[in-house]
């Protein structure tokens, strides 16, 4: 997946030491449906649901994003092919089931039309809500503060949150970065204006941003100090939330996380929770990686844990389901083909069988007709210095499976 924040953790390493907090081989194959509690509980979801083999990308590519568009289709957007470009945009057709390349910019441009719908390189996206992390592709040059690694979150009424990031100057000799920032600024994309509002808590929020049902933002993995001298957040504890709203354009702090928490999934449920998964305690590479889950509600502003995943996951892809499950997978050191399907009537995630290919690093989009795309990504041979990466060009449909429906005769 493409991991939201500008800081991207080390690529995910299949060493003997990565592999232990995860179990062996036979305690990882053995269905694992756990309460918060640690009880176990009955059922998967492989009687409902099942992965089946889906056509072949034009191009191989990893850490990319799917976009679902109007009509049921997805554009694929982003990744890098072995010359160090970024890849060509790719359609994928859900009527014939085929990939083909796509027009536009292969760094992609959004587009805000006069009825308020939104596209990306002309192509109509399905739900703008769920594309916060489309910021970037409506401000390509800097506003009212040079910065790098500033998050940049679509807001629903045509406006970009552009917020902390490293300020950068430039000198005689280049430009020469000068601390990490807690200043954000709004941008309008009608007016192509831009307007400070208000300070962040933190200066470098290296968790989650989830627009909720009210228009508010959450952040989630954010530090609790502003460390303004460095250009690095490593070593801050990143276990704080907060909450940004565009009405007043004010940051308020919210609860803290039971544990700190960095480059997790977070996924808006239908009834308006926001579901925190997996991830790593901090910054440094591949430390603290964890299989647990939060669940934050706004309406009461307090955070509760959820039941364990199967597996540790750092970066994971989680998509919400029409049923109003979260179908998780992606960012397993030890089972890259493994999936699993968050309850939230009971608050348990439970497995949904295997990818008909190991991957990392990839991408997923749920289409109009309920069925999700995950595309591309990456595995990874070897070991230290003879590590290969592997990009992927193929795909997986999640796809429910048919119920038989026998006459009493056939039943007898």
């Amino acid at each position: 997946m493409l991991v939201a924040c500008g800081s991207e953790p080390s690529h995910v390493t299949n060493s003997p030491e990565t592999q232990i907090s995860a179990g062996t081989k036979e305690s990882r194959d053995r269905p694992r449906e756990l309460t918060s509690s640690g009880e176990h509980v009955q059922g998967t979801g492989t009687d409902k649901w099942k992965f089946v083999r889906g056509p072949n990308m034009k191009v191989a590519r990893a850490d990319h994003m799917m976009i679902p568009l109007e009509g049921g289709d997805a554009l694929v957007l982003g990744g890098r092919i072995s010359s160090g470009e970024l890849a060509p945009p790719e359609l994928y057709n859900a009527e014939t089931n085929e990939f083909s390349l796509a027009n536009g910019p292969r760094e992609g441009r959004g587009e805000m039309r006069a009825d308020g719908r939104i596209s990306v390189n002309g192509y109509l996206v399905a739900e703008p809500s769920n594309t916060i992390w489309l910021g970037y592709l409506f401000v390509d040059d800097d506003k009212l503060l040079l910065r790098r690694k500033a998050m940049k979150l679509l807001l629903p009424n045509g406006q970009v949150l552009i917020a902390g990031g490293v300020i950068r100057e430039k000198t005689v000799k280049g430009y020469v970065d000068r601390g990490l920032t807690n200043k954000a600024e709004i941008y309008d994309i009608r007016s192509k204006k831009s307007r400070f509002v208000g300070e962040m808590t933190s200066t470098y929020p290296s968790g989650s941003a989830t627009l909720l049902k009210d228009g508010r933002v959450f952040f989630a993995g954010v530090g609790r100090e502003l460390p303004t001298t460095s250009t690095s957040a490593k070593g801050v504890k990143n276990d704080g939330t907060e909450i940004f709203d565009p009405r007043t354009g004010s940051f308020t702090r919210g609860p803290n996380l039971a544990r700190p928490r960095v480059w997790h999934g977070a996924v808006r449920l239908k009834d308006g929770r926001v579901l925190l998964i997996g991830g790593q305690s901090s910054t440094i590479d591949l430390e603290g990686l964890t299989n647990t889950s939060e669940m934050y509600d706004p309406k009461r502003n307090e955070i509760k844990a959820c039941g364990p995943m199967q597996v540790n996951r750092v970066g994971p892809e989680a998509v919400l389901l029409s049923t109003g499950e979260v179908l998780v997978m992606d960012g397993s050191l030890v089972a890259p083909a493994q999936a699993e399907l968050f309850q939230p009537d009971r608050n348990v995630f439970v497995s949904a069988g295997s990818l008909t290919e190991p991957r990392n690093f990839t991408a997923a989009a749920l289409l109009s007709d309920g069925r999700v795309l995950i595309c591309g990504g990456c595995i990874f041979r070897g070991f230290g210095s003879d590590k290969v990466q592997i990009d992927l060009a193929g795909s997986d449909l999640l796809v429910p499976k048919r119920v038989e429906i026998k006459s009493k005769q056939e039943r007898g």
